[in-house]
């Protein structure tokens, strides 16, 4: 695979930003820069202040003692000012050159995306599901990382940096023991990213089988392969859980290593190491980005094999549209040493019809796929008009041709539209693709080609979905679209081609014989007239005198069967049943029970962990008092009293962080496993309906098993430890303030929630910016779903200039809130708090001066509650998370809690244990009947499918189902199958009402084959052993051969 040569650095992130955004980004830098200054400048007036308590206490100084207290107080609201306007600065133009940056990768990936050829997809370089997490997880995620990490890296490595320049000889003396800091920090990136990246792969792993298996959930139940989905799922899940609990060590480790800072006891020493320990954290963050963005620009860096971008490449000044195949040889990229095509020699004349008949598998399609240039071949060529596909300006050929396929997709209302639009259309079809036919979304697909008004028409089995009756009038309107253009016509149904000008007979990938209808039909020993036969030998045994009412089947007198329109009146179908047990907090945390252990270890060594903190901050006060003391051995052993505290504090912090961590990574994965597992386990006893409604689309299901198992695993474990460590702080750093100063601590205590409740609006305001932010991009990444999922539709139609155009428009909606909310909570945050140091220290000097207190009691209480505000406000802001956490949790118990209104079993899937509940029968002879059936769809309500509908068919015989369109023929095989129940009357099966079968026994030993049939990821013998796990490779192969699909696939 081709690649341009791209930046894998963490600065290639930066490879979109234009010259506006280097502007911001130059801003935003200075303003992290000042930001991060303004704190080392806030500790050398805060140590002015201290000299001034401190020095003050003695006779001589005590009349100057407010006056330099005054004076440095002063010092704090400039500071406080000025970092209002830096903060700003810094939050402003970073979340606003993140917003732009990102809007234009996503732009540029899906343009990268839709550019790629067929066999991209094809190949499984990348699937659906990896494409559109790409649009939406990995694009947030390096949003999150613009618009926040950095900036907060910044600020504390100026910290860092300002902080050796305010006192770099003690910084000397303390610098050794910052490689503590920086070699865990850069093990913890190294090791985090590896983890990461394997714990990616696997949940992408588990989200496949969820879009795949539950996207065709009718095949899961048709075949009973529900137990085999489970325990895939599981296996997988165990092997995330294994690397989730890996990352959980080694973040405790080094966040613990950290902890090491406290043995620094230099104050300003400390504080600069102490913002450098807090900065390499975010390395953690850099790295999830760097995998996030090289998955991007991987896709976007990729040259595609065939791009129908080129600007180069001929353009034919008249179409005539003569079309060949020269001894084309062609073998698919994802099975090379299997030719498609050898040898393959065809001639359509100009304005003439061609017909390509033979068996399934023979390359008929594959040669319609070399015409459109899906791919090129292998060898040979493929001319139109004499010049070679290969030599034409893709973008061109793609505008002068027109394709009918036999996979007909169709776009939703949202890219269907603006393509009709692009037509002159604007009266498409709006209804759900779910509530169309097969026949009816084939007419839609026939209706959008001809539109087009192409010269070269291709019908790939344009007809193969319509029945009789439709498939005569679409194919008289075909026949007249085909006047004066050329037609290559694939086509199964002979009766379709009989007026073609051309008829290749196609036979293991080669043209085995031509000619018309009738110099082919003439030839009795020839391959046309084979099919010609063998299709009537067909069409004799499945299509019954319908006037037969012999032993076959037959309909009561008493009860004819009529079918219903959707205009019908119908009465409304009864409500599905809907789990009525709230959700609640017991039940979250008994759902957690079997973690016990891990979240006592946990939770224990949080509260270790957070009580450090105001211990640790009230050490800090009494070695800073102990420097003003006058016995100069008294002040020794002081400091060396408090150097033992602060390394047996490093020693506590380093163990309480790796028991945390480890312990809720241990209980978080399993947690996870157990949310998810249980839902999917419920999922596949619902009945289809439920997979019919809106809200419970494939990609809601996806969020449902992914996004939703980890929310509550974050509010079990993540949340609920944050609150326990802000209770705790909150509760020693209060208790031991009040200990050593009630005055001033009741001072501290009260000037402390205006400046928690700005952290918390800033926390909150972010929070709900982002949610605005992602709604806004739900409409473009629904887009971008569409038109990946149908990118061969996409790419027939050259509308993808479309596409990208209604991708961008989708994202006018991201506006600039979040820029000014990010602006304005990181300015007002700071400068509140620069003020309430003011405040602080003037009180405290007062009370200095009326000797209240000692200088030593104001360090020591300042310290210990000024830490603990940040944490109150961290732990407030968790409220939005909590109270989205609730509606999560409310949404898994609604889908555990849900009882299926057609029941399949009661049975654990991991065991094997089962108790259907209903008869099992040792043998089914197979007489069905349906008596007086009432069936009305519930998406949408009130749509009456079928009405007093009765038919029986006996034992071993065969019956077809005819008549018009949405009739119900599909709906009745669908009763049978028990998707679904009917509202009134009662389908049997040897006399027995399916309602009262063991569901499970019972599909097993019947089978469908559907009209749209799905291919699960795997090998062809795991599709073909979906029906049987046990069969043998004997049977395997026979099974190949009697539906004749041994040939092209041994």
């Amino acid at each position: 695979m081709e690649r341009r040569k791209s930046n894998r650095s963490f600065h290639g992130i930066f490879r979109y930003a234009d010259g506006t955004d280097m502007l911001l980004m130059l801003l935003g830098t200075l303003g992290s820069i000042g930001d991060g200054c303004s704190t080392n400048c806030l500790l050398v007036f805060a140590s002015g202040v201290m000299n001034s308590l401190g020095y003050g206490e003695t006779k001589q100084n005590h009349d100057d003692l407010m006056k330099d207290v005054g004076k440095y107080c002063l010092y704090f609201v400039y500071l406080g000012l000025t970092v209002l306007v830096v903060a700003f600065m810094e939050g402003y133009c970073w979340s606003r050159t993140s917003e732009r940056q990102v809007l234009r990768m996503r732009y540029r990936y899906l343009e990268a995306v839709l550019r790629q050829e067929v066999g991209f997809f094809d190949s499984q370089e990348a699937t659906t599901l990896e494409i559109v997490n790409g649009i939406s997880k990995d694009t947030s995620l390096i949003q999150e990382v613009l618009s926040e990490r950095v900036p907060i890296f910044l600020m504390h490595l100026s910290v860092f940096i300002s902080g050796i320049a305010f006192s770099w000889k003690l910084s000397l003396v303390a610098f050794p023991l910052l490689l503590l800091l920086i070699i865990p920090g850069l093990l913890y990136g190294k090791y985090l990213l590896c983890l990461s990246r394997r714990s990616l792969s696997e949940y992408a792993k588990v989200n496949a089988i969820v879009e795949q298996e539950l996207g065709s959930v009718k095949t899961i139940y048709s075949f009973t392969t529900e137990r085999g989905v489970v325990e895939r799922f599981s296996s997988i899940l165990d092997e995330a859980v294994r690397l989730e609990i890996g990352q959980g060590i080694v973040k405790g480790l080094a966040i613990g290593s950290t902890g090491l800072s406290f043995a620094i006891w230099a104050f300003m020493a400390w504080y600069g190491s102490r913002s450098l320990g807090m900065a390499l954290p975010e390395l953690k963050h850099f790295a999830e980005a760097l995998v996030a963005a090289s998955r991007i620009f991987t896709c976007i860096d990729r040259v595609p094999k065939i791009d129908a971008d080129a600007p180069d490449g001929q353009t034919l000044d008249r179409v005539h549209g003569e079309v060949r195949f020269e001894r084309a040889h062609f073998a698919y990229p994802s099975r090379p040493d299997s030719p498609v095509l050898r040898d393959f020699d065809l001639c359509a004349p100009a304005g003439k019809t061609a017909a390509l008949v033979g068996f399934s598998g023979s390359g008929k399609s594959t040669a319609v796929a070399l015409l459109r240039r899906f791919y090129d071949v292998d060898a040979g060529a493929v001319p139109i008009d004499g010049v070679d596909v290969r030599k034409l300006r893709l973008a061109w050929a793609h505008g002068v041709m027109g394709l009918v396929s036999q996979e007909h997709a169709l776009f939703g209302a949202s890219v269907a539209e603006n393509i009709q639009e692009a037509w002159g259309d604007r009266r498409g079809d709006r209804r759900a693709g779910a509530l169309l036919s097969g026949d009816q979304k084939q007419r839609i697909a026939i209706a959008r080609t001809m539109i087009k008004n192409p010269s070269i028409l291709l019908l790939d089995e344009a007809t193969s979905a319509l029945d009789s009756e439709s498939e005569k009038l679409v194919q008289l309107a075909l026949d007249h679209a085909s006047l004066g253009r050329t037609t290559l016509v694939v086509a199964h149904r002979l009766s379709t081609i009989h007026n073609a000008d051309v008829i290749a007979v196609v036979a293991r990938g080669s043209v085995v014989e031509t000619g018309t209808h009738a110099e082919l039909a003439h030839r009795p020993s020839g391959h046309y007239a084979h099919l010609v036969k063998l299709q009537r030998q067909f069409s004799s045994l499945s299509q019954p005198d319908p006037f037969d009412h012999g032993s076959a089947c037959s309909f009561p007198r008493s009860t004819p069967a009529s079918f219903a329109s959707p205009a019908s009146r119908a009465d409304k179908p009864e409500p599905i049943p809907r789990a009525t047990t709230p959700s609640s907090l017991c039940r979250l945390l008994k759902l957690s029970s079997p973690e016990w252990k891990q979240c006592l270890v946990g939770s224990t060594s949080a509260v270790v962990f957070r009580s450090i903190q105001p211990i640790y901050a009230f050490s800090i006060g009494g070695m800073i008092a102990s420097f003003y003391l006058a016995n100069h051995d008294a002040m020794k052993a002081a400091v060396r009293h408090y150097a033992f505290i602060f390394a047996s504090l490093s020693a506590a912090s380093m163990l309480s962080n790796l028991s945390q961590h480890s312990a809720f990574a241990r209980a978080g994965g399993r947690i996870t496993r157990r949310v998810r597992l249980p839902m999917l386990e419920k999922i596949l006893t619902f009945e289809p309906v439920w997979f019919d409604e809106d809200r419970n689309s494939s990609g809601s299901r996806c969020s449902r098993l992914g996004c939703d198992a980890s929310t509550v695993k974050t509010l079990l474990v993540d949340r609920a430890s944050l609150e326990v460590q802000a209770a705790t702080g909150v509760l020693v750093a209060a208790s031991i303030g009040l200990t050593v100063s009630w005055r001033l601590a009741l001072v501290l205590i009260a000037s402390q929630p205006m400046i928690v409740l700005c952290y918390y609006l800033k926390r909150v305001s972010l929070a709900r910016a982002s949610a605005d932010l992602a709604r806004a991009q739900d409409r473009s990444t629904q887009i971008a779903v569409e038109a990946v999922y149908n990118h061969r539709i996409v790419a027939s139609f050259g509308c993808a200039p479309m596409v990208l155009r209604l991708f961008e428009g989708a994202q006018v909606g991201v506006q600039r809130r979040k820029a000014w909310v990010a602006g304005a909570t990181m300015g007002m945050s700071p400068c509140l708090s620069f003020l309430s140091w003011a405040l602080d220290f003037w009180y405290g000097g007062r009370l200095v001066m009326a000797g209240t207190v000692t200088a030593g009691d104001v360090f020591k209480t300042f310290f210990i509650l000024v830490s603990t505000g940040r944490v109150i406000a961290d732990a407030g802001s968790m409220t939005s998370d909590i109270a989205k956490g609730a509606d999560t949790v409310a949404s898994v118990f609604e889908v555990l809690d849900r009882d299926s209104s057609i029941l399949l079993l009661f049975m654990e899937f991991t065991t094997g244990v089962c108790d259907a509940g209903g008869l099992q029968r040792a043998e089914n002879s197979g007489q069905d009947r349906a008596e007086n059936c009432q069936l009305c769809v519930p998406v949408p309500s009130g749509v009456s499918v079928l009405r007093g509908f009765s038919l029986e068919v006996k034992a071993g015989a065969s019956v077809g189902l005819v008549g018009g369109s949405g009739c119900g023929k599909s709906t009745v095989i669908a009763l049978i199958q028990r998707f679904y129940d009917v509202n009134r009357g009662s389908v049997t099966v040897d006399g027995v009402d399916v309602r009262e079968l063991d569901l499970r026994r019972y599909r097993a030993r019947t089978a469908l084959v559907g009209q749209e049939p799905v291919m699960f990821s795997g090998t062809v013998r795991d599709n073909i052993a979906l029906g049987n796990p046990d069969a043998k490779e004997e049977e395997i192969s026979e099974a190949a051969r009697a539906a004749n699909a041994h040939d092209f696939i041994s």
